[in-house]
């Protein structure tokens, strides 16, 4: 132990030392500080003022685009309803002209069917004139010929007056009568 307690020496302090190096410290964080610090510092500054700047820009230009698609939804919105509106005027236009093209027509055909009917009953009252004439005039030189091989002309001329007399006697609907079921026997030659 003799020896530990030989051994513990005392420690100076110089404060001279210290002094110098407190200056030489504060020389050293001063130029630091001018030299280094500020122009990091200032770089970083003006670096976080264009970064500020730019998310200021970004965001105005968000905004914007924001709104102008906000703008553009509403118009959307409103041509696809404007389109919806035109899209059903068209299609009931187009249904109101089918029914009227339709009725148009329907009625153009009971017209032509009318006509036709008309046309037709004249064309068989004609051509039932027509038969009647020919069966008659047949029948008038089928009985002259018969009188003719089985009598004198007297016999042939008062049987044709006869004959004419009978027949403006009948009634229309006999006359008639006859007409179709002349008609029938000439069908059915």
């Amino acid at each position: 132990m003799l020896l530990a307690k030989q051994r513990v020496e005392t420690v100076h302090i110089d404060w001279f030392t210290v002094g110098a190096q407190i200056v030489n410290f504060l020389v050293l964080v001063y130029l630091l500080k001018r030299f280094l610090y500020k122009p990091i510092i200032d770089s970083m500054s003006e670096r976080e003022r264009r970064i500020t700047e730019r998310q200021n820009l970004a965001e105005t230009q968000l905004d914007s685009a924001e709104k102008t698609m906000q703008l553009y939804l509403v118009k959307q919105k409103d041509i696809e309803a404007e389109r919806s509106e035109i899209l059903n005027q068209a299609e009931q236009a187009a249904e109101h002209q089918q029914a009227v093209l339709l009725d148009k027509l329907r009625d153009e055909i009971d017209e032509k069917r009318v006509r036709w009917r008309t046309e037709l009953t004249k064309e068989q009252a004609s051509l039932m004139r027509e038969v009647v004439n020919v069966v008659g005039k047949k029948m008038v030189m089928i009985c002259r010929q018969v009188l003719r091989d089985l009598a004198g002309i007297q016999l042939e001329q008062y049987m044709v007056d006869r004959f004419l007399d009978e027949l403006h006697r009948l009634s229309e609907l006999d006359k008639k009568n006859c007409c179709v079921r002349l008609k029938t026997v000439e069908m059915s030659r």
